[in-house]
């Protein structure tokens, strides 16, 4: 006689934001977000640095759906359209 099978579980990977991005300045892997609550003003605001270059730049948040990857699509738009100053290498 045979057994019976058990029906296999289905794992489902959940997609996890990234914690460092890469920099639209000098292409490495370096820059980080962090976004910052002021409670009693109630706004926020992610402030955007690159550990290579010296890349940084702050930004207001409109809503708390606003995540690290909708600021650094935020932020990415705003470089290449020429808002965010490019530090002077050395």
């Amino acid at each position: 006689m045979g057994r019976r099978r058990r029906r296999r579980k289905i794992i489902r990977r959940v997609p996890k934001i990234p914690s460092v991005f890469q920099c639209p300045n000098c292409g490495a892997n370096t820059l980080l977000i962090d976004i910052i609550k002021d409670k009693e003003k109630k706004t926020r605001k992610a402030v955007i640095r690159c550990a290579s270059c010296g890349l940084y730049y702050e930004m207001e948040l409109e809503s708390d759906i606003m995540d690290k990857a909708y600021a650094y699509g935020l932020f990415i738009d705003k470089f290449y359209s020429g808002e965010v100053p490019v530090p002077e290498e050395e």
